[in-house]
């Protein structure tokens, strides 16, 4: 891999899409948050199921927060219902 110029301005941006299976989230969720400790800018994608069960089991609040660290839910075609039902 060539090196990249770059001003000490923009931070690398790093886009995090884990496999939906039991196991793969987390893990890919603790190296986006190495990651962004290193001075990336992460975009997390998940499908709107995983973002649901994410936000129940670790609270409201506990995806929002830092501007340089953004989820991006899109859709399963699991219907809402469904996710609020198996939840």
């Amino acid at each position: 891999m060539g090196s990249v110029l770059r001003s000490e301005n923009v931070r690398p941006h790093a886009v995090r899409v884990p496999f939906t299976g039991q196991g793969h989230v987390h893990p890919m969720l603790k190296l986006a948050k190495l990651l962004h400790y290193r001075g990336f800018h992460i975009t997390f994608v998940n499908t709107k199921f995983i973002h649901s069960v994410l936000l129940k089991s670790q609270g409201p609040d506990s995806l929002n927060g830092i501007s340089t660290f953004r989820f991006e839910p899109i859709p399963d075609g699991i219907p809402t219902s469904d996710i609020q039902s198996n939840l």
